[in-house]
């Protein structure tokens, strides 16, 4: 068991767990094990700057989206939150902010739009507008691929979203059905900036 108490691998990503962690109580003891920080969904109904975790949407490598609500105007949107592992790799955060400052300087129909940015106790985040739908792969998971003239409708809606972006002298680098989010009416948004340059 001492073992396990120094080198427990997360049981969810494996990531090995670090004794100041477990000291820490930064983990949740499970009885086969150890689940790390970041494998931890935050209480939802925690804020984070003027924001109320409301519902986990997403997660990735980098993050977890969440939906969420502004506690004086109650405006519903998606918060992206950096995951606390990597707030303290410099490379990381810098690419966070790369993805506030570029999101900043677009404003277009099939672009997300981002609200605002920061950092709270610890915690980087931003601040996007709430697109309701799948993005593009999970739409063709669940529906097959989509018939030619719904294709061509929503690749002309990303080819305008980027080729706004590139006349502010941004390329978005990771264009993919997992960064296109598709609305009602089969309204399409460019997502994830952070990769832009």
């Amino acid at each position: 068991m001492e073992f396990l108490e120094t080198h427990s691998n997360c049981l969810q990503c494996g990531r090995m767990i670090a004794q100041r962690e477990i000291a820490g109580g930064r983990v949740t003891r499970k009885k086969q094990g150890f689940v790390c920080c970041d494998c931890q969904v935050p209480d939802l109904g925690r804020v984070i700057g003027q924001y109320r975790l409301v519902e986990l949407i997403n997660e990735g490598t980098t993050g977890r989206i969440f939906r969420a609500e502004h506690v004086t105007i109650k405006r519903q949107v998606a918060i992206k939150i950096l995951l606390e592992r990597l707030a303290f790799k410099e490379t990381v955060k810098l690419r966070f902010l790369r993805e506030a400052r570029a999101g900043a300087a677009l404003n277009h129909p099939n672009i997300v739009n981002l609200f605002d940015a920061g950092e709270h106790e610890g915690t980087y985040y931003l601040v996007m507008e709430l697109v309701e739908g799948p993005n593009l792969q999970k739409l063709i998971e669940t529906e097959g691929a989509l018939a030619p003239g719904r294709a061509l409708q929503v690749a002309i809606q990303v080819a305008r979203a980027l080729d706004y972006a590139h006349g502010k002298g941004i390329v978005h680098r990771d264009v993919r059905p997992l960064n296109i989010l598709v609305a009602a009416g089969d309204k399409a948004k460019l997502i994830d900036i952070g990769t832009a340059k």
